[in-house]
């Protein structure tokens, strides 16, 4: 499985890709048509899948509907000031373009899932 489509699934964002042959159509990862969803791909109906590499945001948006956001910020980027945490991801993870941040955001699901 490729870094991208794992952290997806970790992240519990909906990921597509081909299955197998079901008629005409193939079957998608989610459940769905992937045909149908391979057309749609580039019209902006959310059937697109995420470069996580390319776009730190995008690990940023999935991280935050989790409920332990905030101890993968505290572990990666917040900062404490005059005893007050605040809420900010090193530069380094955001203008990474090689998916540094998806990668850690990946350990660090791993990490917390067997607790």
């Amino acid at each position: 499985m490729k870094p991208n489509e794992q952290f997806a699934k970790l992240a519990g964002v909906p990921w597509h890709g081909w299955v197998k042959s079901k008629g005409f159509a193939g079957e998608c990862i989610c459940g769905g048509v992937f045909n149908i969803h391979q057309s749609e791909f580039n019209d902006h109906t959310g059937h697109k899948n995420a470069d996580y590499a390319a776009d730190p945001r995008l690990v940023l948006e999935a991280m935050m509907k989790r409920k332990d956001w905030p101890e993968f910020l505290v572990e990666n980027g917040s900062v404490s000031k005059h005893g007050r945490h605040l809420d900010c991801i090193l530069i380094d993870y955001i203008m990474d373009k090689t998916g540094k941040l998806r990668d850690t955001a990946i350990e660090f699901i791993n990490k917390t899932k067997g607790e």
